[in-house]
């Protein structure tokens, strides 16, 4: 079993939710087998994503298994489970995050496809369950072997070389002459890259090179090095005009190529894991989730639109210097000689009296908690609209809103019960739009629609309105009503 964390989380999350749920793969072709959702909504979990305006809205992966690797239901259940807990210590599903598990069977092997909206919903932040730089690949590493060793699976061990199998490894030409004629008729740079990369991989697990030394000579034959850095090696080929930049362990500075080959040869036999490499990832897996939860409860305990506790009490506001000594000299003589000598008593009444009503109130506000003020966008409408939206919002009793467990706190529920009316927004839409012309009943059904879709509205500015409120508020407000 392998982590694979795909390159997305921009844009509209509903894209990634269809495909997840579509019986078409990404070619456009039928799936031999229909997806399954194990755990979640999809949608739901789309529709919560796209409430925010951040640019990273979601994050999409899969726990992809080997033909041979069939873990039963429960299994399945469990992996999810401790998923979760591994990368979200700390914080509960429903309450703090929304997920959702579909699982893809029709390539021949089981995947695990998880859909994870970042956004905190007790408080509306940013939420990134990985942790950035190069942590999260050892977080990572340390969960999937310890995973692969606990169901009796083979361990996946990185290849130092990384070698592709390339259309020149499988014929018998000179090393020479195998990357002459990479150079002269690969496509692009990339794929000179690539295939150089697999061609020198290859070569020295064979023991045809056994330095970087070698390397650059070999490609100063056929080219010329224009650098050599710590950890890649440009080359330009002859008869180009820009540099390709070779990466990776065999072109490092300190490359020792017999460590190289003893890696590759080590990986071909690391097959299953230690009592000691398991109670070391075990040990670095419980460092990483307590740093994980303490960063999450501190990032999390404030809502969002807060104020922060200063930590040396109340900011000074500046005032401007109203100066009434002036220092012009006449005649060798200073004015202030003549003025009489002001005290620290005087000096303060002086800056009293410059300082306005409404800045001594403001130095009394300072101690109290900040409140944002609200915007004229976010007062509440007039009588008249919100009582509508309340006898509207009544109807949606028979819809299955009100029925909703109120688990999470004021804002995070708020923001899933707009994402849910926006998701029946669009599924009425669609059957309101789907009605046919010869259909007998078509007015009758069109107008019970309609009237269903002007109260999923009105509930939605209803509940926009009391989010807004909540949220200016810091979450302090009283939980939603149903009316």
């Amino acid at each position: 079993m392998i982590h694979v964390r795909m390159p997305h989380g921009q844009g509209n999350a509903l894209q990634a939710a269809r495909y997840l749920m579509s019986n078409q793969d990404h070619a456009g072709k039928t799936r031999s087998v229909p997806p399954v959702v194990l755990d979640g909504d999809p949608l739901l979990v789309a529709a919560l994503a796209n409430q925010t305006h951040r640019a990273h809205k979601y994050v999409c992966g899969c726990l992809s298994f080997r033909d041979s690797e069939r873990p039963t239901v429960a299994q399945q259940r469990e992996i999810m489970r401790d998923f979760e807990r591994t990368f979200l210590p700390g914080l509960q599903k429903g309450q703090h995050y929304a997920i959702a598990w579909v699982a893809h069977k029709d390539k021949g092997n089981l995947e695990l496809n998880y859909l994870l909206a970042t956004t905190e919903l007790t408080s509306g932040k940013q939420m990134n369950p990985f942790p950035p730089g190069d942590v999260q690949h050892e977080f990572n590493d340390a969960w999937v072997q310890n995973m692969n060793h606990v169901l009796g699976y083979e361990q996946v061990v990185a290849d130092p070389f990384k070698v592709m199998r390339s259309r020149f490894e499988t014929q018998v030409l000179p090393l020479k002459e195998a990357t002459a004629q990479i150079c002269q008729q690969a496509s692009s740079h990339r794929a000179i890259r690539d295939e150089l990369q697999s061609l020198f991989g290859t070569a020295i697990a064979q023991g045809q090179l056994n330095s970087r030394q070698e390397l650059i000579e070999h490609l100063g034959e056929l080219g010329t090095v224009t650098r050599a850095g710590q950890d890649y090696v440009s080359f330009m080929p002859t008869g180009e005009q820009k540099a390709i930049r070779l990466k990776g362990p065999m072109f490092a500075a300190h490359a020792d190529y017999a460590q190289l080959r003893a890696d590759h040869q080590n990986r071909l036999q690391a097959r299953e894991l230690t009592e000691q490499q398991f109670s070391r990832n075990e040990a670095k897996l419980g460092r990483l989730k307590q740093a994980r939860a303490a960063h999450f409860q501190k990032l999390y305990a404030q809502p969002l639109g807060q104020a922060k506790p200063r930590r040396y009490g109340p900011k000074r506001r500046g005032i401007k210097a109203t100066s009434t000594h002036h220092t012009r000299n006449h005649g060798g003589r200073s004015e202030r000689a003549n003025l009489p000598p002001t005290t620290n008593k005087n000096k303060n009444n002086q800056e009293e009296a410059t300082m306005t009503a409404r800045t001594q109130q403001r130095r009394k506000d300072r101690q109290e908690p900040f409140v944002f003020k609200r915007p004229k966008a976010c007062q509440r409408p007039a009588r008249t609209s919100t009582q509508s939206s309340k006898v509207h919002a009544h109807r949606l009793l028979a819809l299955g809103i009100g029925g909703m467990p109120m688990q999470a706190p004021l804002v995070g529920a708020l923001m899933i019960q707009i994402a849910m009316l926006n998701v029946q927004w669009g599924e009425l839409n669609v059957a309101y739009n789907s009605i046919a012309l010869s259909d007998p009943q078509y007015a009758k059904k069109r107008g019970e629609l309609y009237d269903r879709i002007m109260a999923v509205q009105l509930a939605l500015a209803a509940l926009t309105l009391q989010a807004n409120e909540a949220t200016f508020n810091g979450g302090s407000a009283a939980k939603p009503k149903v009316w």
